[in-house]
């Protein structure tokens, strides 16, 4: 068992004690959120590890309204210049730089774990991050040093494009490709399942019609949950009555098409 095991194990033990920590006015002290920042970026959202569950229940509770306005308020103390004057014997880099490697590495963590998180929280913290980079790059642009910068700046360019992908795009992209559902992405899977449906389910006839059994359109279909809940119980009559139907039509559209062709 690795370092980052034991301190996941650790937290996940004590969760309703660490919930009070991020939630605490402590965390404005310039000591105690650097060190946060730190443990769940370092130790909590890096390496390998068979504790994923553990990893997302942390980081999901640890991401509560007080540790998402203190990075948010950290973001606007850096594009206002000012630095963190915390205790150096901490052993955290308390550096612009190093508070944004932290939150460029939470927040990637949470959007290939955690798609759907990402999207509530991205567009808040992230366009702030890429603000004081920019800001920072053109200070130092006439030393030269900027290649971390530069590097880091276009990490969380990339983060935020690839996050606030466009859903509905994405769903039609998944239905038009009428994939098996063990072949789609768990973005698409996502996208398809947070995409309204284009008609009410309560008002689709058992028997399909005529039009229905001669088009070469793919049917609008959600896969069964592999991952996560249902919304509601609408949702779920939503994407099982559409499935179970589609048992049902398939066989019959596909018969009827085979014949026509070979008439």
């Amino acid at each position: 068992m690795d370092e980052s095991d034991t301190v996941i194990m650790w937290i996940g033990r004590k969760l309703p004690d660490w919930e009070k920590v991020v939630e605490s006015s402590c965390l404005n002290s310039n000591d105690v959120f650097p060190l946060i920042l730190h443990i769940l970026a370092q130790k909590v959202c890096t390496g390998e590890t068979i504790l994923v569950p553990n990893q997302i229940e942390i980081i999901t509770r640890s991401l509560q309204g007080q540790f998402i306005s203190q990075i948010q308020k950290q973001c606007s103390n850096m594009f206002m210049g000012e630095k963190l004057q915390g205790q150096k014997e901490m052993h955290v880099d308390q550096s612009r730089i190093g508070i944004l490697t932290s939150v460029y590495t939470i927040f990637t963590f949470i959007s290939r774990r955690c798609p759907k998180l990402a999207h509530d929280y991205v567009a808040q913290i992230i366009p702030g991050c890429i603000g004081v980079l920019s800001t920072m790059m053109g200070i130092q642009s006439t030393s030269g040093n900027t290649a971390a910068l530069q590097e880091l700046l276009q990490n969380f360019q990339q983060l935020l494009q690839t996050t606030n992908f466009d859903k509905t795009e994405k769903a039609e992209m998944a239905i038009k490709k009428n994939r098996n559902r063990y072949e789609m992405t768990e973005l698409e899977e996502t996208a398809l399942h947070e995409m309204d449906p284009p008609d009410d389910f309560r008002e689709i006839p058992i028997v399909p019609s005529i039009e229905e059994i001669h088009s070469g359109d793919a049917p609008f279909l959600r896969t069964n949950k592999r991952v996560g809940s249902y919304l509601d119980a609408h949702h779920y009559l939503d994407v099982h009555f559409r499935l179970l139907r589609e048992d049902f039509v398939h066989p019959l559209r596909k018969g009827i098409q085979d014949f026509m062709n070979h008439r």
